[in-house]
């Protein structure tokens, strides 16, 4: 995805690799979708509460801590051209994600 040269700089500054921020970032999103459509149907959610509990859930199970993330974050938006690079590959991501969900691998349910 990137060359050596790029990867070594951010390698380096011990910063998230492109592919682990995109898959990071798609996972927020959808926890942020999924809390919304929790908080639609229960008034006594708090959405902060409920987001940040979720993005630590993310953050470990990526076994990485937030100001690590937001250090990386912080690095790629200084940085356009990698953050376009970024952003292509995380909207790639989410249009197969999107689409095994409305291409599920079956047909039928005569195939289950």
């Amino acid at each position: 995805m990137m060359s050596c040269g790029l990867y070594e700089d951010y390698m380096a500054r011990k910063h998230l690799h492109p592919d682990t921020m995109k898959i990071i970032l798609f996972e927020l999103y959808v926890a942020d979708e999924i809390n919304a459509g929790r908080i639609s149907k229960d008034s006594s959610l708090n959405r902060k509460k409920e987001n940040l509990a979720s993005y630590n859930q993310v953050f470990k199970n990526h076994r990485i801590s937030e100001t690590q993330f937001f250090n990386s974050l912080d690095y790629y938006l200084k940085r356009p051209k990698l953050f376009g690079i970024l952003t292509d590959s995380l909207n790639n991501h989410a249009q197969r994600m999107i689409g095994k969900q409305l291409n599920p691998p079956f047909k039928n349910i005569k195939e289950w």
